[in-house]
């Protein structure tokens, strides 16, 4: 039995997802992973590095939680007119989106909740 050989597949860059959200949304992607800890340091510590977690970041994630169902809906503006691997993209672009605004919901919730209460 003689066979062929099959065709390398190329092999996938590590960084796919750079390319996938553009530099500006990855940048945004990192800041709303990086608050996603830090709702476990938001004491009441308001004096120096203390400051951060507990006055900085919730601001940070007010900015996120505004900011990324903006860049949700701006995605489904450019992706209406797209066909193929653009529209993928974008596609991937708002489901990337909508998994950091619930992340950031389920994490700091219960700390603004206890703020207005």
């Amino acid at each position: 039995m003689i066979t062929t050989a099959q065709p390398r597949q190329p092999r996938k860059r590590p960084l796919v997802w750079l390319h996938v959200l553009g530099p500006v949304r990855a940048t945004v992607a990192l800041i709303a992973l990086l608050c996603l800890p830090m709702v476990f340091f938001s004491g009441a510590d308001y004096e120096g590095w203390g400051i951060i977690p507990s006055q900085v970041v919730p601001g940070l994630v007010i900015l996120m939680v505004w900011a990324l169902p903006f860049d949700m809906l701006m995605a489904r503006v450019f992706m209406a007119d797209l066909q193929g691997p653009e529209r993928e993209r974008y596609r991937t672009v708002i489901r990337i989106d909508a998994l950091l605004v619930l992340a950031l919901v389920l994490f700091w919730g219960p700390f603004f909740i206890g703020l207005l209460f």
